[in-house]
């Protein structure tokens, strides 16, 4: 069959062309680091504080300090490194390109950070993360994708685990597979323990952190997560030997500043401490 007309459109009776349902990710979450008291003491409140945000410290921003200059930070999302590997351009267009008239660099008042956000079909299935995309964290823990994001590349009649990861809190994961709702996959981990694997009931694993009555965070202080092939799972020593690097770095992003607050200093040591020697059982994708 063959197509006399000037436009470029698919002919319908090809086999090529296949429309898929697709499902939208509605979730929420708490970061331990924005909602604890940045001067180390075991405080908590809400909303998130948006203390890297206000000043202008994320990615693409441009702090602008008296004694310190002008800081420009790189644009991007920031999970395009190891373990995460994620090569996704949502962040390209949030970028200031170091011109203080455009420090904000178009992020929305209420983010927090970036997290990534993907869905599994089953809670140990590695190296099968679906939809994966970076998205903003706003401070009331609802979820932005900033691009429209929707989900086509999964069977609609399946459910799926929902899985957050930031780049200084232990990765998380829905206690169950959710169903597609109306078009959406939704979950709030804000008000439910994520999932723990622990048949024996040791109490080995840890999901979230409940830090104030009927509210959950996830947990804070693992900054280093590529030294080992647990690294991305547990808050250990590395971690602690992470942040020593990175102590002492003013209105910098750094992975090391686990209270989010521009400093990394020993108020953050403090965030390490009080979580050391948790892990998750959510592997790694």
């Amino acid at each position: 069959m063959t197509d006399d007309s000037d436009d470029n459109s698919p002919l319908e009776d090809d086999p090529t062309v296949v429309e898929l349902p697709c499902a939208n990710i509605q979730a929420w979450v708490y970061l331990e680091g924005s909602v604890i008291a940045p001067d180390g003491t075991e405080n908590y409140s809400v909303p998130m504080r948006t203390s890297l945000n206000d000043l202008r410290l994320l990615p693409g921003q441009t702090y602008d300090d008296f004694f310190l200059g002008m800081q420009y930070t790189l644009p991007g999302q920031p999970y395009s490194a190891a373990p995460w590997n994620y090569n996704g351009n949502e962040g390209d267009n949030y970028d200031s390109n170091g011109d203080i008239n455009f420090a904000d660099a178009d992020y929305p008042a209420t983010v927090v950070d970036w997290v990534l956000v993907s869905l599994r079909e089953h809670p140990d299935s590695t190296n099968q993360a679906y939809c994966q995309a970076a998205a903003l964290l706003h401070k009331d823990g609802h979820i932005e994708f900033v691009e429209g994001f929707t989900c086509c590349e999964i069977d609609r009649n399946e459910s799926y685990h929902v899985v957050i990861e930031h780049r200084n809190h232990l990765i998380v994961m829905s206690h169950t597979a959710v169903p597609i709702t109306g078009g959406s996959i939704t979950y709030d981990f804000r008000t439910q323990q994520s999932y723990i694997n622990d048949p024996f009931v040791f109490g080995t694993f840890s999901g979230q952190k409940q830090f104030l009555p009927g509210l959950y965070c996830m947990y804070g202080g693992n900054g280093e997560q590529t030294q080992t092939n647990s690294s991305d799972t547990d808050i250990n020593f590395n971690d602690r030997t992470y942040w020593e690097g990175e102590n002492g770095d003013i209105a910098k992003y750094r992975n090391g500043d686990h209270s989010m607050n521009g400093d990394t200093n020993f108020n953050d040591r403090r965030v390490w401490e009080i979580n050391n020697g948790r892990f998750t059982s959510v592997p790694r994708d």
